[in-house]
């Protein structure tokens, strides 16, 4: 053997060493009376979940498209949502670093916006008020300060150091000040200020000012803040960098200073609000401190010098929210290469023409570029991998003037292979036409290189565009590949949850946008997926929806939504004015309502509305104007989740279509926190209250497992700190149930975690990455998911969702196309339950099992005497199904241990016509990330004697030791005779 290949055995093989030295420190030495226990268990027919409901999936963006961002040219659609700090008529007041979005926004960014005022009272929700900002009502003009939150700068500090980073705004002016704070917080007069011009060169680096933590106390010296710090003067020093210097203010209780900066002059600043356009019809509409602010505006053009501060004048990542996805530069920097979103004209040619394309002027000589990274290599994850296949090309376009000119092209690997992609030459006139043309990449792209794809447009002239898309020529645009469709209806999953059209953030959609065709919305949802897309997908695949909308939706918005998926609509009678959301429907070539393909459709708010990282979309505690009652976040929440369903039930729809019966509102939770209990107790209506309940991962602050038999362990162990989670869950569910409630407890999200560099302060290498897609996509995984699923099912769980159907690395179901297209184990286990094993589940008893003390980690509870083997049991007719699951790994804790479990199970029945087992067995840390190596073999055990007592043995799929280290055993008893009653 070579070296080179030596090498990486021999140090897996001393890691694996002194991974089983440290474990066995940790667990000490199992005891022969426990962790060698022989399972026995007995299975009866006590029905303790009824009819258990196949699992759910989640489903992110999807689709047969290459051109995933602004390909439609609608307009991006900005929402926020604030909660208002001040009584007042006509006007928003916020907090400042809320209102400027810290300090990215500018004066007049939310002219014109729609405004929604949500008010609690008495207990419920309702909207106070519709309004739009007033223009130039919009204020976000005032001094910033330069430390962070709860930190001074030293009482004997007078130097302050500031360095302007290359992306602020040059050649402007900027404005500083300083102000003494005292230890009560009091703050002086600011310092006279002072204006500096950003230099157009400077250096970035650290600076290092002597702060110290601040709170303000209670207890201080004086009632009057202190003076004014004076003298404050400025050096630009030569490498850009700014010293502010001032005199030391004299003040017996002076706890230290705060540098402020700002965009305006002092003169020029206005504070931190928003006006109203339109007056209050009556002292009810008056904003009071409390109330909810949901905030729109679209925006048909981009301008930095209108809508970005200094401090954010180069980012992308703030900037991009006014820019359509293709577009790189803004529609007023330059007189000779200008845009805007413009409305179609009447009866335009364009298919699906949405409400606006791209109108493009471009002078002599100026070319634009609509171009977006979109494809790389094999030896990468994140971007999709060209197939050596035909591909379509297609756009809508007209051209003013002496016509114009457009090349479609590929940069990057297939531009500078031989042979290449040539480029794509297209002459446009001026009337609309649809321009098509295909390619065929020559080879599939083996390195990481990420690649674009552009239509570059050549001046002068004016240019229309729509509709640029991009998709593989054998599928239609927007379309599953049929491997998609197959791998979901061999699944058994019930259900798909539409992750792909939430987590928008301020960059969202609203309801047009969301029910337009598939590619036609502006932004806010993954692969520019939209709602009939999502439902048609469904219905073919034969899949309920599990539908997740933003909460950020508008009354009339929600009534919309009813009337596009339940309203029926005859032409003869209807018309596009009396049902506008029908007519588009109906238009779309969906003539029956979409309530009438489904049996029964989830509904859930937003995507876990505790969680910052989806800011604004979470909900903030509150306090009931009427009663003065405050009401924690997780309360906002279940009011809100009545209030939306009090809308959707007023529909004209919604009982001629018997939604009552076909409509089930999810709740989502969160584990470790009251949030979702107490979301559960102000939603009476809701039906289930679920929770995430991931296999490690950052979710249950746990960093990336390693291929040791420790990690394998804990991967196969959890589920033994999860039952103590999930009987909690059920049983806080239980006792609201007896106050009104009917929630049921479930998972919205589900499987093998993950952990990500930055969350939970996590730090996780390549190597790191790639030893946790070993552990988290083998055998033992599979085996550890389908255990912690059946567990929380006999607790009662009955809505049970996978995160997530997809392709690739971290939470997915399957392998890319290009390392083999197979399941991985955990998705595999689940749908052969799903096919094999639903039904009534049933109560077993564990007379026996392997035992070991667990300690706790992470958010995981020390668990003493956890079971290393478990045994489900369902029935359906005469029909039973036994799941037999081991925890073990074979010579840890024990060296000495092979990891085999002899079992045997007392039945509820005598005799069997035929058994079957379904088999995942073998290596445990076997796995199909690059090639299908851990598989379900189907096992028909013929001529053998069941009796009441049924051993894991050679005999029956196993061997002489019986049950196998992290293996799934799934039996299959038909023709039952000489049930137990």
């Amino acid at each position: 053997m070579k070296r080179s290949a030596l090498w990486p055995l021999l140090r897996a093989t001393a890691a694996f060493a002194l991974a089983l030295l440290a474990a066995c420190n940790t667990h000490g030495e199992p005891s022969g009376d426990t962790y060698h226990a022989p399972g026995r268990f007995r299975v009866t027919n006590e029905v303790v979940n009824p009819d258990l409901m196949p699992f759910a999936a989640t489903i992110s963006g999807f689709g047969n498209n290459l051109i995933n961002e602004g390909s439609g040219f609608e307009p991006p659609v900005y929402r926020n949502k604030y909660i208002a700090t001040e009584n007042a008529p006509d006007r928003v007041v916020a907090p400042a670093n809320v209102l400027s979005h810290y300090d990215t926004l500018r004066e007049g960014f939310l002219d014109g916006a729609e405004v929604h005022v949500y008010r609690i009272e008495n207990g419920r929700f309702r909207m106070v008020r519709r309004a739009h900002v007033a223009q130039g009502g919009f204020h976000v003009s005032g001094w910033l300060p330069l430390i962070g939150d709860s930190r001074v700068l030293a009482p004997d500090a007078t130097r302050f150091s500031f360095r302007w980073a290359n992306y602020n705004r040059p050649d402007v002016n900027y404005y500083f000040t300083v102000r003494a704070i005292d230890h009560g917080g009091r703050l002086s007069a600011p310092a006279t200020p002072f204006a500096i011009m950003r230099p157009a060169k400077v250096v970035e680096g650290k600076v290092d000012n002597p702060t110290q933590a601040f709170k303000p106390s209670r207890l201080t010296l004086d009632d009057t803040p202190p003076p004014a710090p004076h003298n404050l003067r400025v050096k630009l020093e030569v490498d850009g960098s700014l010293t502010l210097s001032w005199d030391r203010v004299d003040a017996r209780d002076l706890a230290g200073y705060i540098v402020y900066r700002s965009d305006y002059p002092p003169a020029a600043q206005r504070g931190y609000y928003f006006d109203l356009a339109e007056t209050a019809a009556s002292p009810d509409e008056h904003i009071r401190a409390g109330d909810m602010v949901v905030v729109s505006k679209k925006f048909y053009r981009a301008s930095r010098n209108e809508s970005m501060s200094n401090r954010v004048w180069g980012v992308w990542n703030e900037y991009r929210i006014l820019l359509p996805g293709l577009l790189d530069f803004f529609s007023d920097e330059s007189p000779r290469r200008q845009w805007e979103l413009v409305p179609h004209e009447a009866g335009t040619p364009v298919e699906q023409p949405g409400e606006t394309c791209l109108k493009l002027d471009l002078g002599l000589a100026n070319k634009a570029t609509l171009a977006t990274y979109n494809h790389s290599g094999t030896a990468q994850s994140w971007y999709p991998v060209l197939e050596a296949k035909p591909y379509t090309v297609e756009f809508w376009m007209r051209a003013n003037g002496r016509g114009g000119h457009a090349r479609f092209m590929l940069t990057g690997y297939y531009h500078d292979s031989i042979p290449s992609v040539r480029p794509i030459d297209f002459q446009v006139g001026p009337t609309w036409r649809k321009y098509t043309a295909t390619f065929t990449p020559p080879r599939v792209q083996e390195s990481d290189r990420p690649n674009q794809m552009l239509l570059e447009l050549s001046g002068p002239g004016t240019f229309y565009v729509d509709n640029f898309r991009v998709y593989r020529a054998d599928l239609g645009y927007q379309e599953m590949p049929p491997e998609d469709y197959a791998a979901l209806r061999a699944s058994g999953m019930q259900a798909l949850r539409t992750h792909g059209i939430v987590n928008t953030r301020f960059r969202t959609h609203d309801m047009a946008q969301l029910t337009n065709p598939p590619g036609v919305v502006g932004s806010g949802t993954q692969q520019l997926n939209t709602l009939p897309q999502l439902l048609g997908m469904m219905r073919k695949a034969g899949k309920r929806p599990w539908l997740q909308v933003e909460f950020h939706m508008s009354p009339e918005e929600w009534l919309g939504l009813i009337e596009y998926l339940a309203a029926p609509y005859d032409p003869a009678s209807d018309t596009p004015e009396a049902k506008p959301w029908a007519y588009k429907r109906y238009q779309q070539g969906q003539t029956r309502p979409w309530t009438e393909e489904f049996d029964r459709i989830y509904s859930e708010l937003s995507n876990e509305t505790w969680n910052r990282l989806f800011y604004p979309w979470v909900f903030d505690a509150m306090t009931d104007t009427a009663s003065g009652r405050k009401y924690s976040p997780g309360q906002v929440y279940g009011m809100y989740q009545e209030y939306v369903l009090s809308i959707l039930r007023g529909s004209p729809y919604w009982q001629a279509a018997d939604l009552d019966r076909k409509f089930r509102f999810v709740l989502g939770g969160w584990a470790n926190q009251s949030y979702g209990r107490d979301a559960a107790a102000f939603s009476p209506s809701s039906d289930y209250l679920t929770i995430a309940a991931y296999n490690g991962g950052w979710d249950e602050g746990e960093g990336p497992p390693r291929l040791t038999p420790a990690s394998f362990f804990n991967v196969l162990s959890q589920v033994n700190h999860a039952i103590p989670v999930g009987e909690r869950h059920a049983r806080e569910l239980a006792e609201l149930r007896q106050t009104g409630s009917h929630a049921v407890p479930g998972t919205y999200e589900a499987g093998p975690g993950y952990a990500l560099n930055g969350l939970n302060n996590a730090s996780v290498s390549k190597q790191q990455q790639a030893e946790q897609e070993q552990v988290m996509k083998s055998l033992a995984a599979g085996t550890a998911t389908l255990d912690s699923f059946l567990a929380r099912a006999y607790l009662g769980f009955r809505l049970q969702n996978f995160f997530t159907f997809d392709r690739g690395t971290h939470w997915k179901s399957h392998a890319k196309w290009y390392h083999g297209g197979q399941a991985y184990p955990a998705w595999k286990l689940l749908s052969l339950f799903n096919q094999q094993g639903v039904g009534d589940m049933l109560r077993t008893e564990t007379l026996s099992a392997p035992r070991i003390d667990l300690p706790g980690f992470g958010r995981r509870q020390a668990v003493k005497d956890a079971p290393l083997a478990a045994v489900y049991a369902t029935r359906r007719s005469d029909r039973y199904a036994l799941v037999v699951v081991s925890r073990k790994i074979g010579g840890y804790p024990d060296a000495r241990d092979d990891g085999y479990t002899p079992v045997s199970i007392e039945l509820p029945f005598a005799s069997a016509r035929r058994v079957t087992l379904y088999r995942m067995a073998g290596d445990p840390t076997a796995n199909n990330i690059l090639a299908d190596e851990v598989g379900i073999e189907t096992v028909p055990l013929a001529n053998i004697r069941i009796g009441r007592t049924f051993e894991i043995n050679a005999a029956t799929g196993a061997d002489r030791r019986g049950l196998p280290p992290a293996a799934t055993f799934l039996y299959v008893f038909e023709g039952i005779a000489g049930v137990k009653r």
